[in-house]
């Protein structure tokens, strides 16, 4: 315990406590573990979780186990499997079975290889030679949903934006639309095309109607343009601006300093 961080050791009513509580549910959220945490399943989908969870479990997890090294000839080949610092006689070390006897580790190095916390509890799991929490074990074999977090044991799933999401929560952040296989904006979260219109769409100058999600637009600071020939052209003889260089005063654009010249003397 004295070897780990002040903030970091679960020493009750300490900052630590609060930090255990925390990496206990990011580590080891209980919907990875129980499919009665888990948002109505299927049968089939229960069955791949009970399938997944049965090879985690006999496959990968295990407790950590503490122990001081005792001084023996043994002992002197002994180094920590992170930070490749020797251990000596006297040092505390973590051991964990699914590793082999000889591999040990400092108690502040039994982390996570993924997100390099401390493994709560000293519950890891093991892969390819290295150790994980519950979490980054698990998303090595499945999918996990950006708005429930659960993992995603369904054959089919939506990916989008860098994440993954169960069919019926890849919807609209406004209306609850369900967004697969349709067209959508993202703004921090995604929206379908009638919401994005209503809470961000821009008006156009020329025109006065609103610039479609989909539609091509042209701004300039504060003022917004269809990317067309009728809406983004010279406020004073009318030639199309589209793709060229003008001059903005305003909120109109003009050809050239003549144009707007004259547009002002009018």
């Amino acid at each position: 315990m004295a070897s780990l961080p002040e903030d970091k050791a679960p020493i009750k009513e300490s900052d630590g406590e609060v930090y255990r509580r925390k990496q206990m549910m990011t580590q080891l959220p209980a919907h990875d573990n129980d499919e009665r945490f888990c948002d109505a399943l299927t049968d089939e989908e229960k069955e791949r979780m009970r399938d997944f969870l049965q090879h985690r479990n006999e496959k990968a997890v295990g407790i950590g186990e503490v122990g001081e090294l005792a001084d023996t000839k043994e002992t002197s080949k002994f180094k920590c499997e992170k930070c490749a610092e020797p251990l000596v006689p006297g040092d505390v070390a973590v051991f964990a079975a699914r590793a082999g006897s000889d591999i040990c580790w400092h108690p502040q190095c039994f982390v996570c290889k993924k997100c390099d916390e401390l493994l709560v509890d000293l519950v890891y799991f093991f892969r390819d030679n290295d150790i994980y929490c519950g979490r980054h074990y698990a998303d090595f074999f499945r999918p996990r949903c950006d708005a429930c977090d659960e993992l995603i044991f369904s054959k089919s799933y939506t990916q989008a934006e860098g994440s993954n999401w169960h069919l019926k929560h890849f919807c609209c952040f406004e209306c609850d639309k369900k967004l697969g296989g349709e067209q959508y904006v993202v703004r921090e979260n995604p929206y379908c095309l009638a919401c994005y219109e209503i809470l961000f769409a821009k008006k156009c100058g020329t025109c006065g109607k609103v610039i479609a999600a989909d539609d091509k637009r042209l701004c300039y600071k504060e003022n917004f343009w269809h990317a067309t020939d009728e809406c983004f052209h010279c406020s004073n003889c009318s030639v199309s601006l589209v793709g060229k260089e003008f001059l903005p005063k305003g909120s109109n654009a003009y050809c050239s300093a003549k144009c707007y010249k004259e547009h002002r003397g009018q």
